[in-house]
């Protein structure tokens, strides 16, 4: 074997070796955004300003590029694979920018919601068919697997048939290869909202999905990206950076209901949904904040807790989007919260405002790509030595 043959191949060797310990030292850098219909456009507007304060730092940068693993539900999912869908050109790039996500809502969704009126007046089927929503996810997203896009992906919906969770993960489909569907299947099946859309079936590699809504099981798909962080071995003992974006709570201090009276069948039929969807919407946080509670400057919650009652999340009008995105600047302007663990009331938490926060966090994520640059440039050097060294 050639001198040059060898020096090659310990080449490769050390520059892997290198590698390893390397990336067993970086921090992991998680996204997740929360579900919500058209109230996509208020963590619209958050992603944006991130992205723009990256570009401040880095002209190209997209936020898919800074991020180890994006998870979404329901409309979060969606945004997920915007954010992720790569480059036909360059596959380890986003295709999309953030400023796109608002304008994708702008102008697909009234098309996406708009009501088929027989079913909206007689309730005998979904307000809305879905089929705008399956053609432009198709025309947007192509032919793209879960496990081509640009970073890892946790997307989450519930099968109806099978009453249990799917979970499309980037992480998983080397265990479980039928989860390595269509990006755009994955993202219509974590949309379909009960009463609003239609179940979604499809098939892949003779497996049947029958699919709603991933808001049935990750309403806050921080908790689901953090579990699966934390199953894989690459990443033990890393440390985890978290930025969660909610779509708004409206008004939580309202009353909610009255125990001192009769309640009557009719009363629990009423309150069961909003009961359970208040009290899952409050456990999530509380788990997460529980995780990060020693490391508190390592994850970032930016979500409307007040959010103007007349806000729909289904409502595609002008002045219903017009509002999303003021909401949306706002809440850049509005101090950084955590909700108490203990009295399950959002605080403030004396870091400034979100705007202040999402620049910081920006400079902590361009910091940590460029120290990855830095070092494998590094260690491409070495072992370049290294394998010098071994041969003379």
């Amino acid at each position: 074997m050639s001198k040059i043959v060898v020096f090659l191949f310990l080449l490769v060797a050390f520059s892997n070796q290198l590698m390893a310990v390397e990336e067993n030292a970086a921090k992991v850098r998680v996204l997740a955004i929360d579900g919500g219909g058209i109230k996509g456009i208020l963590p619209g507007v958050i992603l944006e300003q991130l992205e723009a304060d990256l570009q401040k730092r880095d002209p190209n940068a997209r936020i898919g590029e800074y991020f180890d693993v994006v998870a979404g539900t329901s409309t979060g999912g969606l945004i997920t694979a915007l954010l992720t869908a790569p480059d036909p050109q360059n596959k380890d790039r986003p295709i999309y920018a953030a400023d796109e996500i608002v304008k994708f809502y702008k102008e697909h969704g009234p098309s996406i919601f708009t009501p088929n009126i027989y079913c909206y007046c007689t309730g005998l089927c979904p307000v809305f068919d879905g089929k705008y929503l399956r053609q432009v996810a198709a025309e947007m997203l192509g032919e793209t697997l879960i496990n081509q896009t640009a970073t890892n992906v946790v997307i989450s919906a519930f099968d109806i048939k099978l009453l249990q969770p799917t979970i499309f993960s980037s992480f998983k489909i080397k265990d479980v290869p039928h989860l390595n569907v269509k990006l755009s299947d994955a993202c219509i099946g974590t949309s379909a909202a009960p009463r609003s859309f239609p179940p979604y079936y499809f098939k892949y590699q003779n497996t049947e999905f029958n699919l709603v809504d991933g808001l049935f099981i990750a309403p806050m798909p921080a908790n689901l990206a953090i579990n699966e962080v934390l199953r894989q071995e690459e990443y033990k003992n890393r440390e985890i950076i978290l930025l969660s974006i909610g779509t708004g709570n409206t008004n939580t201090t309202s009353p909610g209901f009255d125990a001192n009276r009769t309640w009557t069948v009719t009363d629990w039929e009423k309150s069961n949904l909003t009961m359970i969807e208040a009290a899952s919407s409050t456990m999530n946080e509380y788990r997460i904040n529980s995780t990060f509670k020693l490391q508190p400057q390592n994850y970032l919650r930016i979500q409307e807790y007040n959010l103007d009652p007349s806000i729909g999340s289904a409502d595609a009008s002008k002045e219903n989007m017009d509002k999303l995105v003021q909401a949306g600047q706002d809440l850049l302007n509005e101090p950084v919260k955590r909700m108490n663990v203990d009295t399950f009331v959002p605080e403030e938490t004396g870091e400034g405002t979100n705007a202040e926060a999402l620049d910081r966090l920006a400079q902590i994520l361009y910091e940590e790509k460029v120290r990855r640059l830095g070092k494998r440039a590094s260690k491409l050097k070495r072992g370049f030595f290294g394998a010098l060294s071994a041969i003379y």
